[in-house]
């Protein structure tokens, strides 16, 4: 006959209680309050810088297609690229990412990846010559009727229908 282990009583938690889990005790709840609340502000942060940027961009880029007459969508896209890079460079100097702290070595690009960057680079340079040549209401209406075109499209050619949650977006 086999013998089973006895089954052991969760570790008590530095502060006594014994939750097992000094983040949830109600001595440190606290702290797990507070934690979840700063990564909430950080997100809430992230997505704001994100919307502030992205509407500068446009804004940004329209100046100068317009005040400085810059006629070179493409070349303002290579801009915005060099610049990406060169940020993205000076990034990895200062905090090099976890990859290379364990001294791993870049793995091979794949050509998925590399065509889908290829498709992004020429979307871009298409969202430039569109800003230059549109106004900016335009442009952003534009932009936003892409994801209806591409649902109306997957129905026209695949009779395909995204779901419920994912469609009730779109129709607002």
């Amino acid at each position: 006959r086999e013998r089973r282990p006895a089954p052991s009583l969760p570790p008590r938690a530095a502060c006594g209680d014994p939750c097992g889990c000094a983040l949830v005790c109600r001595r440190h709840r606290g702290r797990f309050y507070s934690f979840v609340m700063s990564a909430l502000v950080a997100q809430a942060g992230s997505l704001a810088l994100n919307l502030v940027s992205g509407v500068g961009v446009v804004l940004a880029n329209k100046l100068v297609f317009t005040t400085a007459r810059f006629s070179f969508p493409t070349a303002l896209t290579a801009c915005h690229y060099a610049t990406n890079f060169l940020l993205l460079l000076c990034l990895d100097v200062v905090r090099p990412s976890a990859e290379s702290r364990r001294g791993g070595g870049a793995e091979p690009l794949d050509r998925q990846l590399m065509f889908l960057t290829a498709v992004w680079a020429f979307h871009n340079a298409l969202s430039n010559l569109s800003l230059s040549r549109n106004s900016v209401g335009l442009y952003q209406v534009s932009k936003i009727l892409v994801t209806p075109l591409i649902v109306a499209l997957e129905y026209a050619v695949y009779r395909r229908l995204p779901h419920a949650r994912l469609a009730l977006p779109l129709l607002g």
